[in-house]
């Protein structure tokens, strides 16, 4: 729950999804930072949440009775998925946006290399966000690996990129710096995070909890990803298989289903089950490695065929298995070795 809407934040900021981004793009790798990044701060965050409700069971040497017990964990619950859950979707949103103007200021840093601290000057303006105001520096000063907003939960401060290059740096000695939580002292564009390893949650989790999460996490990651393709597969692919004629194929031609884009899903991890989309959406441009490959090992396939296949900058290796009828059915796809 708390992992798919912080995910929501991250593609109405940075106004992309992963699938429609290029294969490996800039814009595909700063997403599936930002996915692994949200499904770690969610492991975290579920540690917390049960180590308090586990802790409101006593209250010192007294156990609590059912209602007292109910009471307090409604009220967890609340601060967990409510109140808190609200200021992470709009960090969400905020981090991913800033992701996404970061890119920007770097396509555009050799016409327009000077950035300006804006901060909205009303009543809600926090005082050390107002004394940042105004200051100029060049994209590549280190006061923005500190001071790019957001710079706390809900800032709306911004960084404009000044057009032209004739304008004068402010000078660090007329600088009042502002003490801003740790959490946020960073570039989120930059780093490619939404929630920092300084977040709260972090605080205080033993490495033992650490490897029973990380295992989760990586978990948690693969589902996502097997979810998306295959979403995409049932649009894309629909309930009955389809044939492409395919010249270069062995056998001429290829037949297509959602069982053939799962057998792809289940041979790769993390975002690299895309390439079952990728694959699809390019087959015409499968060219021949090798034909009649044996296996070792047993499997329902007589042999393999093997294909090269371009897909963004980088070579692949489309592993094809073949029935002893001849049909050729997709398998497998791995990055060529350099």
């Amino acid at each position: 729950m708390t992992a798919k809407q912080l995910i929501s934040g991250t593609e109405k900021g940075y106004n992309k999804n992963i699938l429609d981004t290029e294969w490996n793009s800039t814009d595909f790798k700063t997403l599936d930072n930002f996915t692994k990044n949200i499904y770690h701060f969610s492991a975290a965050k579920n540690y917390q949440e049960l180590k308090d409700i586990s802790e409101a069971l006593r209250d010192g040497s007294h156990i609590r009775t059912f209602d007292e017990f109910k009471d307090i964990v409604q009220d967890i619950t609340g601060k967990y998925n409510e109140n808190w859950l609200r200021s992470e979707y709009n960090q969400a949103v905020a981090a991913s946006q800033a992701s996404s103007k970061w890119n920007d200021i770097l396509a555009n840093k050799e016409d327009m290399p000077y950035l300006q601290y804006e901060a909205v000057m009303d009543s809600n303006t926090r005082e050390g966000h107002a004394l940042l105001n105004g200051i100029i520096k060049r994209y590549d000063d280190p006061f923005w690996d500190i001071y790019m907003p957001p710079n706390d939960f809900g800032c709306r401060c911004e960084a404009n990129q000044l057009s032209g290059d004739n304008y004068t740096e402010t000078l660090d000695k007329d600088i009042i710096a502002p003490d801003i939580p740790e959490m946020f002292q960073l570039n989120f564009g930059k780093e490619s995070i939404i929630f920092p390893e300084t977040h709260p949650y972090y605080i205080d989790i033993p490495d033992k909890a650490w490897k029973v999460l990380d295992i989760d996490t990586k978990s948690s990651v693969n589902r996502y990803y097997d979810k998306v393709v295959m979403e995409w597969a049932k649009e894309k692919v629909g309930d009955k298989p389809f044939s492409i004629e395919l010249k270069n194929f062995v056998s001429g031609k290829l037949e297509v289903s959602m069982s053939d884009v799962r057998e792809i899903i289940n041979h790769a991890s993390g975002s690299n089950k895309i390439l079952a989309k990728e694959c699809l959406e390019i087959l015409p441009e499968l060219k021949l490695l090798k034909k009649d490959v044996k296996l070792e090992h047993e499997s329902k396939f007589h042999h393999f065929n093997y294909y090269s296949l371009k897909i963004g900058k980088d070579e692949y290796n489309v592993n094809v298995g073949v029935f002893k009828s001849g049909q050729e059915k997709l398998y497998a796809i791995t990055k060529k070795r350099a």
